[in-house]
């Protein structure tokens, strides 16, 4: 996983990132594919 604030694949990123055990980075996540649609 990146240490890069700003992934290059937002797509890939923010997929990943709903697979996470935190609650926010999935919060996150659905946020950043709000955006993406």
């Amino acid at each position: 996983m990146t240490t890069s604030p700003l992934p290059i694949d937002w797509q890939e990123s923010s997929e990943r990132l709903l697979q996470h055990k935190d609650p926010e980075f999935r919060a996150v996540a659905g946020l950043m594919q709000e955006w993406l649609a």
